[in-house]
């Protein structure tokens, strides 16, 4: 289920764990548009330094499109 899915998402922003901030990572490539977007957003979201470092250094292989996304 898609809101499933993304509400999973956006619950792995809440997790400073390496492997939840790789999750949102791998899902910043997801083809589902709306998957994407709610990896980005919780990674961008995040309390956790690490969690925006990860995002910055993915930043450049973003659609621009999703790099804007990221903005907003």
């Amino acid at each position: 289920d898609d809101y499933v899915r993304q509400q999973a998402l956006a619950a792995l922003g809440h997790f400073r764990e390496p492997t939840a901030i790789a999750r949102l990572l791998a899902a910043t490539a997801a083809p589902d548009p709306a998957a994407r977007h709610a990896a980005m957003a919780s990674l961008a979201g995040a309390r956790y330094p690490e969690a925006h470092r990860a995002l910055r250094q993915h930043l450049d292989r973003l659609s621009t499109a999703d790099q804007i996304a990221v903005i907003d």
